[in-house]
C-alpha cells in the first residue's frame, strides 16, 4: 500500500509540478538563446559601425553594459536550473519511505526525525478534543485545590491574579502551592489509570496507523544525554533507572498505582526540590521562593497565551516541573565566575551552561528516585517527552541564549505578523483584562515542531524574568535580592583577586540606574518580541514600562543626574510597547 501510494504521489507531483516546470524552463531557455543571439548580433553590428565611422576606440562602457546583461541572463538561467533540481529532488522523508524497514531502523540514529505535515483539520480536531478532555478534569481539580488552599490558609481569590505574591507565604504554604501546581497539570490517568481520557491519536485512525504513530513518537522523542552527577557514576545511575522504570511499568499494568500513592510521592518530590535549594541568607535570589514565583507566574502566563490551544498537557506539565527546579542547587554565582575560577560544576559540565546543566541533572536525580518518581506512572514515550521539555526549557534560561531567542521571536512575527495581529482586534481596542483567543491560523503556526520548541523556551524564560513585570513593590524587592546576590559574588571576586564587575561592586553600584539599564537593554526587547507574537503578554509588558519609569524617578532622586539624560531615557522607555 505504501509503495503504491508513493507511486501515485510521485505521478501526481510529476504531472502537476515537474512537467509544467520543465516546459517553462525549456521556453525560458529558448527565449534566452534568442536574446543571446540578438545581443551578439548587436555587438558585431555596433563594432562594424564604429569601424566604418573611423572610430577605432572601443566604447568600454557600452561593451561592459552589454556583457553585464548577458551575464545577468546567464545567472537567471542557472538559478532556474537549480530551482528545477531542488523541486525534482526527493525529500529525506520520501527517500526513507522507499527503503526497507531494517534500513530505516539502521539510519534512524544518523538523521533527525522528520516532522509530518500540519493538517489544519487534524489540528482543529485535536485542539477541540484536548479542551473537551480537560474541561471536566480541570473543574474537579479546581475544587480540590480550592479546598487545599482553604485548609492551608492560602488566599484562593488572589491566586488567579498576575500579582500573586509568594514571598508572603510560609514555607509549608509554598510547598503546598508547588504541589498544587503540579496537580493542575498532572495527567488524568494518575488518579484513575483505567479512565484515561487523554489520547495522542486521532479517533478516526486505524489501530495499525495508531501503532505506526506511536512508533514514530518513540523514535522522534530524542532524549538528551544521561544526567551526570559527581556523586553517582552514570553506569550505576542508568542501571538503577532501568530497574525502577521496569518496576513502575509492572505496577502500571497491574493497576497498583493509585492516587494516594501518587499524592504522597508528590509531596516527597516537592520537599526534595525545596531542600535542594540553598537558604535565602546564603543565596538571596536563586532560592526556592524565586523558583515558586516563576512557577506560579508560568501558570498565569500559560493562561494568558491560551497555551491549552497549542501545547499538550504533558508539555505544560514539563514546563511547571522545570520552573520549580530551574535553579535548584544554585550556588549564587554566575556561570562566568564558575568557569573562571575552575569550579567543579564547570569542570563536570565542560563549561557549557554549567549551572543550567546541573539544575537539569539534580531535577532528574530526584525524579528517578523511587520515593519521588512522580512520572513513574507514565509511558516511556510520555516520560521522554516531559524530560525533553524540562531539559530544553531549563538549558535556555542561560542568559547567553537571550538575544538569540529574541531574534527567533522577531523573525517568526515578521513572517506571520498578520496571524498574530488578528488576535488584537481593532487598533487601540486592546483589552488587558482577558487573554486574546487564538485563531486556528495561530494554532497551526505554533503547532509546528520548531515553533513548539521555541514556545517552550520562551514561556519559561518569560516567567523567569517576570519579577520586573509585577507591581513596583514586588519588582523592587526582587531587584534588591538579585543585586545583593551579585554583590556577594563581588566580595568573593575581590577576595580571590580577580576583576570585580561594576554591577558586583558595592562601592560603584547604582541600583536604580543598573535596573533601568537591565530593563531597557535586556528585558524589554524580549518582552516586546514575546508580546508581538503572543498578544496576551501585553499587560505584563505595560507593567514593565511603568516599573522602568519608576526606577528612573528613583535614579533621579538618589543621584541627581543631568536632566537631559533623564529625558532621553524616559523617552526611550515610553516607547516600550507593542505597536503595529
Amino acid at each position: 500500500i505504501m509503495f503504491t501510494s508513493a507511486l501515485l504521489v510521485s505521478f501526481a507531483v510529476n504531472s502537476i509540478v515537474l512537467n509544467p516546470l520543465d516546459k517553462l524552463l525549456s521556453i525560458v531557455k529558448e527565449v534566452a538563446s534568442r536574446i543571446f543571439v540578438s545581443v551578439e548580433d548587436l555587438s558585431r553590428a555596433t563594432g562594424a559601425e564604429k569601424k566604418n565611422n573611423g572610430r577605432d576606440v572601443i566604447d568600454e562602457d557600452s561593451d561592459r553594459e552589454e556583457g553585464n546583461e548577458a551575464k545577468t541572463l546567464e545567472r537567471v538561467l542557472k538559478k532556474l536550473e537549480k530551482l528545477s533540481e531542488v523541486t525534482a529532488k526527493k525529500t529525506p522523508a520520501e527517500e526513507a519511505l522507499a527503503l526497507h524497514q531494517e534500513i530505516r531502523d539502521l539510519l534512524a540514529d544518523y538523521s533527525p526525525p522528520v516532522a509530518p505535515p500540519i493538517d489544519s483539520e487534524a489540528v482543529a480536531r485535536a485542539m477541540l478534543r484536548q479542551q473537551l478532555d480537560e474541561a471536566q478534569h480541570d473543574a474537579d481539580l479546581d475544587d480540590h485545590i480550592h479546598a487545599i488552599f482553604d485548609e492551608s490558609g492560602i488566599p484562593w481569590d488572589s491566586f488567579p491574579t498576575w500579582g500573586f505574591d509568594v514571598t508572603t507565604m510560609s514555607g509549608a504554604q509554598r510547598e503546598t502551592i508547588a504541589a498544587c501546581l503540579i496537580k493542575l497539570y498532572k495527567m488524568p490517568e494518575v488518579a484513575k489509570p483505567e479512565l484515561n481520557t487523554m489520547s495522542s491519536f486521532d479517533p478516526q485512525t486505524s489501530p495499525s496507523q495508531q501503532q505506526q504513530q506511536q512508533s514514530q513518537l518513540d523514535s522522534a522523542s530524542v532524549e538528551p544525554a544521561e544526567d551526570m552527577s559527581p556523586t553517582m557514576p552514570n553506569c550505576a545511575k542508568r542501571a538503577s533507572l532501568s530497574t525502577r522504570r521496569r518496576s513502575n511499568v509492572g505496577r502500571r499494568k497491574s493497576g497498583e498505582f493509585f492516587a494516594e500513592d501518587w499524592n504522597a510521592m508528590l509531596m516527597e518530590f516537592i520537599s526534595a526540590i525545596s531542600a535542594g535549594y540553598a537558604d535565602a541568607h546564603l543565596v538571596p535570589y536563586h532560592n526556592f521562593v524565586h523558583a515558586l514565583d516563576v512557577a506560579v507566574t508560568l501558570h498565569h502566563t500559560l493562561g494568558r497565551v491560551n497555551a491549552v490551544m497549542f501545547l499538550k498537557r504533558e508539555e505544560r506539565l514539563g514546563l511547571i516541573a522545570a520552573a520549580l527546579a530551574h535553579d535548584i542547587a544554585h550556588t549564587g554565582s554566575t556561570n562566568d565566575f564558575l568557569i573562571h575560577t575552575g569550579d567543579e560544576v564547570a569542570r563536570v559540565y565542560n563549561d557549557r551552561s554549567p549551572l543550567e546543566a546541573m539544575h537539569c541533572a539534580r531535577l532528574f536525580e530526584i525524579i528517578t528516585k523511587p520515593g519521588t518518581a512522580i512520572f513513574g506512572h507514565t509511558s516511556s514515550a510520555l516520560y521522554r517527552a516531559v524530560r525533553h521539555v524540562c531539559v530544553e526549557a531549563i538549558l535556555h534560561t542561560d542568559n547567553q541564549f537571550h538575544f538569540n531567542i529574541v531574534r527567533e521571536l522577531q523573525t517568526l512575527y515578521d513572517m506571520k505578523h498578520d496571524v498574530c495581529d488578528a488576535m488584537m482586534g481593532p487598533e487601540g481596542s486592546e483589552d488587558e483584562s482577558e487573554a486574546p483567543e487564538p485563531g486556528i491560523e495561530f494554532v497551526e503556526l505554533v503547532a509546528k515542531p520548531e515553533n513548539v520548541k521555541l514556545m517552550l523556551k520562551v514561556l519559561l524564560r518569560f516567567a523567569d524574568q517576570s519579577n520586573s513585570m509585577k507591581s513596583f513593590a514586588q519588582s523592587q524587592l526582587w531587584a534588591t535580592r538579585m543585586f545583593e546576590e551579585l554583590l556577594l559574588q563581588g566580595d568573593r571576586e575581590r577576595e580571590l583577586g580577580i576583576p570585580v564587575h561594576f554591577s558586583h561592586d558595592r562601592e560603584k553600584l547604582n541600583l536604580p540606574l543598573a535596573q533601568v539599564q537591565i530593563l531597557e537593554l535586556c528585558v524589554a526587547p524580549f518582552a516586546v518580541a514575546a508580546s508581538f507574537l503572543m498578544p496576551g503578554l501585553v499587560m505584563p509588558l505595560n507593567c514593565l514600562r511603568d516599573n522602568a519609569m519608576q526606577w528612573v524617578e528613583h535614579w533621579d532622586e538618589e543621584s541627581s543626574p543631568d536632566q537631559a539624560e533623564i529625558e532621553k531615557v524616559s523617552e526611550r522607555i515610553a516607547k516600550i510597547r507593542r505597536e503595529r
